[in-house]
C-alpha cells in the first residue's frame, strides 16, 4: 500500500495488492490416490441431522458453537448450552435440540445401527497406531493395537465419492494442535470414525469426519470438528463433554457432482456418396473427480449411415470401444471421463470412421441419459449432421479481358477462371487448349501464368494464337458452399480495332470431376487512338487549340456490403499464417447488381502481383456476392485486394499474412519434447483465450504444459496432463463463473514437456524430458468503452463516508480493475503538484462483494460536505499498453 499526492486530514493509501499468481498445478489422469476403495458409507438414517449426540448427556463449559442438532437419549441433560431446558449458556446451537424425545430415540437406534455397520466392515489396511504424518487413500482402516492416535496432520486424499472407514476397539486419542486435512476431492461427509469405547480430542485440534464412539467423547479447548461427534453409540453411560473455552462442531454436507455432458461432430461434415467421415464424441466431465461409466454407452447410427470399410475406431476415456465395418452402433465399455481442474472440465474423446452411400441429411442423436457415470448422467441429449451429396459435379469455365478495351497495339490480360464445386480436387485428364480469336495474339511479353496446383508451365508463345494449360494441373477443392478455384493469365494484344470474341467451347476443359457443359466467352474490344488536334483548329480565327472535353465526376454507385480476406484453416487465430499448399480467399457482396465487369487487383506489400476478374451476365436478383480462391499467398506481408466495376473503383480490403510456422524442436541437443504446433508464436489472437496443440514424442504417457504470463505479472497456469494429450485450451474469463486466469493485451509464454512414466509422475520427477522451446502469444486488448458507472452517479449524495462505488462492463472477459477516488476531479498524482489525495485500488471485479465494486475503507473515511470524483479502467499488465479510464461520475457525502 503507498500514498498518492497530498494529504489534508491523515493518510490516503491505495489498497488492494497486485493479482498474485495463480498456479493452478493439478494432475489430471486415470490412476486413483491407492489400490483399494473398498469403503461403503455407513447409513445413519434418522441420526444423520444430529451434529453431536450423547447417551448419558452434553455437557459444556465455553462458547462452543454447534451447527446441525443437539440430541441425547436416554439421559436428557444438557448444560452449557442456550435453548435446551437449562437454557444457561454460553453454548449455541444452529439447529433442532432434542431432548430424549421420540426423535433422539429413532436417532439413538439409527445411530446404534450404523455403528455396528461400521465394525462389520471387512479392513482393506491394518496400520500401526499413529496416523499422523501420513497421506492415506480411501478405504476401511483397522487399527493393529486397538487404538489410533493422531499427532500432527493427517492427510486423506481422494475423490469427491471416496469413503474412509477408521476401526479401533478401543480409544481414538488427537493431539493438541492435530489436523485431520483433506485434499484432492475428499470430503468429510465420507469420512467415519468407529471408536470401541471412548474418544478425546486434543486442545485447539482439528478433525473431519463423524465419531461413533461405544461410550464418552471428550473435547479440549478450542477444538474444530468438521463433522458429527455421537456419543453412547452402544452403551447408555456414553457421554459428550467440551472442554475450555468452547469449540466448534458443523455438520457436513456432501457436494454433488454434476452430470457430465456429450458433445459430437462429423469431420468432414459433408460427403460425396460412399465417402468417409470421423464421428467423434466428446465426453466432458465438469467434477474434480473422475467419472467412471457404470453402463455402456451406446451411439446409434441414423438409418443409411453404417461404420465404414476401415473403422479407424479410436478408444478415449480407457474404455473399449466397439465398432464393426457394416454395423449400425459405437459402444463405448467401461473406463472413466478424467476429472477436470478448477474451471476447466475434463475430457476424452472417441472417433470412429462412418459412410453413407445416398446422398441425404442424416442426424445422429445421443439422448439425455445415455451417458451414465458415477457422477451421474447426461441431462440434454446432442446431435449431430452429416450430409452426404451426390458424385462430383463437372467443373465450370469463366474469362474475361482486362482491361476489356484498349487502343491498336496495346496490351489486354486475358484471364480464364477453372472452378471446382466439389470437396475434391478436380485434376485435368487433358491440356486446356484457349484458342484467340483471329487478329488477337500473344502479347511480346506473354507474362503468362497460373494458380493452378500442380507442375507444368503454361505454354503462350510471344506472336502465338493459343493458350496451353498442361494436363498436370488441378483445380483445387472447394469448401461447403464455396467452389475450388484457380486461374490462367496471359497479356495479349491486337494491331487492328475491331470487336473480338473468345471462346472456350463445352468439353474443353477434362478433369477426373468430369468436363465444362457450357461454353464460354469474353470479348476484347479493340478501337483507334484519338487523332491529335490540328494546330489553328480552335473555335474563331487562328492560333487557337480544341479544350480538352471536361471529364466528368461520378460518384461510384457501388459499395461493399462485406469482404474478407482468408486463409480458411486458420481464420480464428486473428492473423494469418501460410502452411504447404494454403489457398487464399476472397470473398465481397456489392450492394447492387453490376452493370459492368467486376475485377480486382491483388497487391503484396502495395506491389501487384495478380488480376481477378469475375465475368458475367450477372443475376438480376440481389446484391453481387462472390468468393474465390486466390491461390497461394506469395508471401508474408500485407496482402490487399482493389476492386473494380467497370472502370469505376469501389474500394479496397487487406489482411496481415505471417511467415510459415516452423514446428519447435528441442532446445540444445534434446530429442524427447514435444513438437509445437499451434497457434503461430507471436499471434495477436482476437480473444482472451486459445487452445494450445502439440506433437508428442513416441512413448509418451504424460504431458506438462506451463502458461506463463510477461514478466510473471499475472495468473499463470502450470499443469500435468495424466494421457498423451495433444492439446489443452486455455479458456477465456467468464465475468461471474471464474476461469479467472487471462488477462487483456499481455503476451503470454508456453512451453510442453512429456514422460513416458507409467505412474503419476510429480513435477520434481526425473523421467521428465526437456521442455519445448517457448512460444509466445497476446490476448486480446480490451477498453473503458463498455464500462458503465452505476453508483453513485450524478452529483447525488451518500449517506456514509465509506461509500461503495459499483459498476458493469460489457466486456465480459475483464475481471481486473483499477479505481481511482479523489475530490481532484484531474485525480492529480504528481506529489509535487497535487491538490489532494487519491485513493488508487485494484480490484478483482469477479471477487469482489457485490461483483465490480470497491467500498472506502473504514480508516481511510471521506470527508463530510465533500464532493469527490471517480472513475475506472480495465487493470493491463505485464507487457500490455495501460487503457484509458472511463468517463468520471461524481457524488457528495453529507
Amino acid at each position: 500500500m503507498f500514498k498518492l499526492g497530498k494529504r489534508t486530514r491523515g493518510a490516503v493509501v491505495a489498497g488492494g495488492a497486485i493479482l498474485a499468481m495463480l498456479i493452478a498445478f493439478v494432475y489430471v489422469g486415470g490412476w486413483g490416490p491407492g489400490v483399494s476403495a473398498a469403503a461403503t458409507k455407513p447409513a445413519l438414517g434418522l441420526a444423520d441431522s444430529f451434529a453431536v449426540f450423547a447417551a448419558a448427556g452434553i455437557t459444556n463449559v465455553g462458547a462452543t458453537v454447534v451447527t446441525g442438532d443437539l440430541g441425547t437419549d436416554p439421559t436428557p441433560a444438557v448444560t452449557g448450552f442456550f435453548g435446551t431446558t437449562a437454557n444457561d449458556g454460553p453454548g449455541t446451537v444452529v439447529g433442532a435440540i432434542h431432548q430424549k424425545n421420540a426423535t433422539s430415540l429413532a436417532a439413538r437406534g439409527a445411530l446404534n445401527a450404523a455403528y455396528l455397520g461400521a465394525a462389520a466392515q471387512v479392513p482393506d489396511f491394518t496400520v500401526a497406531t499413529e496416523l499422523g504424518a501420513q497421506t492415506l487413500a480411501p478405504g476401511v482402516y483397522n487399527s493393529a493395537s486397538g487404538t489410533f492416535g493422531i499427532t500432527g496432520t493427517l492427510t486423506l486424499n481422494g475423490g469427491a465419492n471416496d469413503i474412509w472407514v477408521f476401526k479401533t476397539t478401543s480409544t481414538l486419542i488427537t493431539a493438541a494442535s492435530s489436523v485431520v486435512s483433506l485434499t484432492g476431492a475428499a470430503q468429510a461427509c465420507n469420512v467415519f470414525w468407529q471408536v470401541g469405547s471412548s474418544a478425546t480430542l486434543g486442545a485447539s485440534s482439528t478433525l473431519r469426519g463423524t465419531i461413533m464412539a461405544d461410550t464418552t467423547i471428550t473435547v479440549g479447548s478450542s477444538a474444530t470438528v468438521d463433522g458429527r461427534l455421537l456419543a453412547g453409540a452402544v452403551k447408555d453411560s456414553g457421554a459428550l463433554t467440551f472442554a475450555g473455552l468452547g469449540s466448534t462442531v458443523t455438520k457436513p454436507t456432501c457436494a454433488v457432482p454434476v452430470p457430465p455432458t456429450l458433445a459430437k461432430g462429423f469431420l468432414p461434415i459433408s460427403i460425396t456418396e460412399g465417402g468417409t467421415s470421423t464421428l467423434t464424441i466428446v465426453l466432458s466431465n465438469p467434477n474434480l473427480t473422475a467419472a467412471t461409466l457404470t453402463a455402456p454407452l451406446v451411439d446409434t447410427l441414423p438409418v443409411g449411415v453404417v461404420i465404414a470399410a476401415i473403422p479407424a475406431a479410436v478408444p478415449g476415456c480407457g474404455s473399449v470401444v466397439t465398432a464393426v465395418s457394416g454395423a449400425t452402433t459405437v459402444t463405448l465399455t467401461g473406463g472413466a471421463i478424467p476429472a477436470g481442474i478448477i474451471g476447466t472440465p475434463g475430457t476424452c474423446t472417441v472417433k470412429v470412421n462412418v459412410t453413407a452411400p445416398v446422398a441425404g441429411s442424416y442426424i445422429n442423436t445421443l439422448p439425455a441419459g445415455s451417458l451414465q457415470t458415477s457422477n451421474g448422467n447426461n441431462a440434454a441429449p446432442v446431435s449431430a449432421t452429416l450430409t452426404v451429396v451426390q458424385p462430383p459435379a463437372a467443373p465450370t469455365l469463366g474469362k474475361g479481358f482486362i482491361p476489356f478495351s484498349i487502343n491498336q497495339g496495346s496490351v489486354s490480360t486475358l484471364t480464364i477462371t477453372l472452378s471446382n464445386p466439389n470437396l475434391t480436387a478436380a485434376t485435368l485428364t487433358a491440356a486446356l487448349i484457349d484458342t484467340l480469336p483471329a487478329g488477337v495474339v500473344i502479347a511480346a511479353t506473354p507474362n503468362a501464368g497460373t494458380t493452378c496446383s500442380g507442375a507444368g508451365a503454361v505454354v503462350a508463345a510471344a506472336g502465338g494464337a493459343t493458350v496451353t494449360l498442361p494436363a498436370t494441373r488441378s483445380i483445387p477443392a472447394g469448401i461447403i458452399g464455396t467452389p475450388g478455384a484457380c486461374t490462367v493469365t496471359v497479356d495479349v494484344t491486337a494491331p487492328l480495332a475491331g470487336s473480338y470474341i473468345n471462346t472456350l467451347p463445352a468439353g474443353s476443359l477434362q478433369t477426373s470431376n468430369g468436363n465444362n457443359a457450357a461454353p464460354v466467352s469474353a470479348t476484347l474490344t479493340v478501337v483507334q487512338p484519338p487523332a491529335a488536334p490540328r494546330p489553328g483548329s480552335g473555335g474563331g480565327g487562328g492560333g487557337g487549340s480544341v479544350p480538352p472535353t471536361p471529364t466528368p465526376t461520378v460518384t461510384p454507385a457501388y459499395v461493399f456490403l462485406s469482404s474478407a480476406l482468408c486463409l480458411v484453416e486458420v481464420c480464428p487465430y486473428g492473423q494469418q499464417y501460410l502452411q504447404a499448399g494454403q489457398q487464399m480467399y476472397a470473398t465481397f457482396s456489392l450492394n447492387k447488381v453490376p452493370a459492368d465487369l467486376v475485377r480486382a487487383e491483388a497487391y503484396l506489400n502495395g506491389v501487384k502481383y495478380k488480376d481477378i476478374s469475375w465475368p458475367g451476365p450477372y443475376t438480376s436478383a440481389g446484391p453481387f456476392t462472390t468468393a474465390t480462391v486466390l491461390g497461394l499467398a506469395p508471401g508474408a506481408g500485407i496482402v490487399e485486394l482493389r476492386v473494380w466495376v467497370g472502370n469505376t473503383y469501389i474500394g479496397a480490403f487487406s489482411t496481415t499474412v505471417v511467415n510459415p510456422f516452423v514446428k519447435g524442436t528441442c532446445p540444445g541437443s534434446g530429442t524427447n519434447c514435444p513438437q509445437v504446433v499451434g497457434p503461430p508464436s507471436g499471434v495477436k489472437l482476437s480473444t482472451l483465450g486459445t487452445t494450445l496443440l502439440w506433437e508428442n514424442p513416441p512413448g509418451t504417457t504424460q504431458v506438462q504444459v506451463r502458461v506463463t504470463p510477461a514478466n510473471d505479472d499475472g495468473p499463470g497456469i502450470n499443469l500435468i496432463l495424466g494421457s498423451p494429450a495433444t492439446s489443452f485450451t486455455v479458456q477465456e474469463a467468464i465475468f461471474g463463473a471464474g476461469n479467472y486466469i487471462m488477462l487483456p493485451g499481455m503476451t503470454y509464454t508456453w512451453q510442453a514437456r512429456v514422460t513416458s512414466q507409467a505412474t503419476p509422475a510429480k513435477e520434481t520427477d526425473g523421467s521428465w524430458g526437456p521442455w519445448s522451446d517457448p512460444q509466445t502469444f497476446q490476448t486480446r486488448t480490451t477498453s473503458s468503452d463498455g464500462i458503465s458507472l452505476l453508483s453513485p452517479t450524478g452529483s447525488g449524495s451518500v449517506a456514509t463516508l465509506t461509500p461503495t462505488v459499483r459498476w458493469s462492463n460489457s466486456d465480459t472477459g475483464v475481471f481486473y480493475y483499477e479505481v481511482q477516488l479523489s475530490a481532484d476531479p484531474a485525480f492529480n498524482t504528481d506529489a509535487a503538484t497535487a491538490i489532494t489525495s487519491v485513493y488508487w485500488n485494484l480490484v478483482h471485479g469477479g471477487m469482489s462483494s457485490p461483483a465490480n465494486s470497491w467500498t472506502v475503507p473504514a480508516d481511510f473515511a471521506l470527508e463530510a460536505g465533500a464532493t469527490y470524483h471517480w472513475r475506472v479502467r480495465p487493470r493491463i499488465q505485464g507487457d500490455g499498453v495501460p487503457v484509458p479510464w472511463s468517463e468520471a461520475s461524481s457524488f457528495r457525502t453529507r
